[in-house]
C-alpha cells in the first residue's frame, strides 16, 4: 500500500480491500505512511489509521470522498 491508495475497510472483520478511490465502498485513503511508528495518534490528520507491530508502521488514513 502507498500514499493515495484507497481501501474499503471493515475493522470489525479485520478486512481491508484495496479499491479504486471513486468506488462508493472506499472509506479510507492513505494520507501518509509512518515507518518505525505503530501509533495512529502520530498521524497529522488525526488519530485515524492502521498500524502494524513488526515492522512498526502506521498508515494514516483520511476520507477519500472529502
Amino acid at each position: 500500500a502507498a500514499v493515495g491508495d484507497c481501501f474499503s475497510m471493515d475493522p470489525a472483520a479485520s478486512r481491508f480491500t484495496q479499491v479504486d478511490c471513486t468506488d462508493p465502498t472506499a472509506n479510507a485513503q492513505i494520507d501518509r505512511v509512518l515507518d518505525g511508528i505503530a501509533d495512529p495518534s502520530a498521524c497529522p490528520s488525526g488519530p485515524t489509521g492502521v498500524t502494524f507491530p513488526e515492522p512498526k508502521q502506521t498508515f494514516c488514513t483520511v476520507d477519500p470522498h472529502r
